[in-house]
């Protein structure tokens, strides 16, 4: 399973990191999840097209996700 990763504004502290991996491993295709608030990163296990729906639910709890180019 290829992993991503993706690009996260407003994760500061742990319980941030937990609020997204626990959010995210409920999107169906997600195989694995962690959250990196010090590097502003998540790296997630999906298939590509499961992506945008992964930046929607992070965005969906209220990070800034910003736009791959």
């Amino acid at each position: 399973m290829p992993e991503h990763t993706i690009a996260v504004d407003g994760m500061t502290c742990a319980n941030c990191e937990r609020t997204v991996t626990s959010a995210v491993t409920c999107v169906a295709g997600v195989e694995s999840v962690d959250a990196d608030a010090d590097a502003g990163t998540v790296s997630v296990e999906c298939p590509e097209d499961v992506c945008p729906t992964v930046r929607d639910c992070i965005a969906g709890l209220g990070f800034d996700v910003p736009h791959e180019d």
